[in-house]
């Protein structure tokens, strides 16, 4: 489990348990995950692939659950692409969106990253059209490094001892 500094909110490994939860919230926010282009794939699982998805897992991703007093409100991912460079993937319902939730989520996962990954480099891609995405991680200190035909490439260099890695 990883805490945030809002009382409540945590994020927790997603397993099986969860898939079916999962779904049903997914499909629930289907506009609000769509409405930039973003998350078309996700919203078009079906509940079956939704499972094999959690069961199967990807080698190089941990999908942490977010959750807020026990009830799941989203997902965040961090994705190991090479030695010590990450990058993220996030969502939260519409619910909950606006209240600044995901960035205290997103600041702590990128905290535990730092600390037990030695991440030198987390990278976020969002979609031009995803303002509220792009204030989130350029709050956080990321950088516009790479434009591409359908998303932005977001870029945080940590710094190690007063430099940059």
């Amino acid at each position: 489990m990883i805490e945030t500094s809002i009382d409540g909110l945590v994020l927790e490994v997603i397993d099986a348990a969860d898939a079916d939860v999962l779904y049903d919230l997914v499909q629930a926010n289907r506009l609000h995950l769509t409405q930039n282009g973003d998350y078309s794939d996700m919203v078009g699982m079906s509940r079956e692939k939704t499972k094999a998805a959690i069961d199967d897992g990807q080698e190089n991703t941990e999908t942490f659950g977010l959750r807020y007093h026990n009830k799941l409100i989203g997902t965040v991912s961090l994705i190991r692409h090479a030695d010590r460079i990450f990058s993220l993937g996030y969502w939260i319902t519409a619910e909950y969106s606006g209240n600044g939730y995901m960035i205290k989520t997103v600041s702590a996962l990128v905290d535990m990253a730092c600390r037990e990954k030695q991440a030198k480099e987390v990278w976020a891609g969002i979609t031009p059209s995803n303002i509220p995405s792009i204030r989130l991680v350029s709050n956080l200190g990321f950088h516009l490094a790479r434009e591409q035909s359908t998303h932005k490439s977001y870029k945080l260099e940590i710094l190690v001892n007063g430099f940059e890695t």
